[in-house]
């Protein structure tokens, strides 16, 4: 019944999605969460077609709701429900972390075309968590976000030095003005 019709409408923004209707798809992802908020295939839909559309500072916003919201809501649905066996909670919880490192790998790839390195930081600790690092210890846009967090690092840390050289240059330039005024006034007095 109520399941059937989840993956139908399911079916039909990856359809959408697949034929690269990615308005279309975000559109039918938003309606279909709207009504079945835990299905956590649903928010990696729209957390992709977000990224193809290039809305990344939202795609970075909405992951993090997704991630903290499908937390909650895996947590509630494996404490609550007694009926179901350990080895089926396991594996949807399996299957919720699976989907919610692709999220991530997702949130990685914006964070670094935005160039929020504070954001990509953020990403990386996340896909760093046990539950998730298994499924991303291949994921090219991780791997590349290390990297490029690593150089965007490493460029700060220049930067920051540069800027120490600079300013001490600076204090140097003012005193010898300083003395060369002090040995003028000297002179003409």
């Amino acid at each position: 019944g109520d399941g059937q019709r989840c993956v139908s409408m399911r079916d039909d923004a990856q359809n959408l999605e697949h034929r690269g209707q990615w308005y279309e798809a975000l559109t039918a992802f938003d309606n279909k969460i709207g009504a079945h908020p835990a299905d956590a295939a649903l928010r990696l839909g729209r957390i992709r077609c977000l990224g193809k559309v290039g809305h990344h500072t939202t795609l970075l916003a909405l992951l993090r709701t997704d991630v903290a919201d499908l937390a909650r809501l895996s947590t509630t649905t494996t404490t609550t429900s007694s009926t179901s066996t350990t080895s089926s909670s396991s594996s949807s919880s399996s299957s919720v972390a699976c989907t919610v490192a692709s999220m991530l790998s997702c949130g990685v790839q914006a964070a670094w075309r935005l160039g929020d390195w504070g954001a990509l930081d953020e990403m990386l600790a996340v896909c760093s968590q046990p539950a998730y690092r298994g499924h991303l210890a291949r994921d090219w846009d991780v791997l590349l976000g290390s990297v490029i967090a690593a150089l965007a690092s490493q460029h700060q840390q220049h930067q920051q030095q540069h800027q120490q050289q600079h300013q001490e240059q600076l204090q140097l330039q003012q005193q010898f003005q300083r003395l060369g005024a002090e040995v003028f006034a000297e002179r003409v007095a």
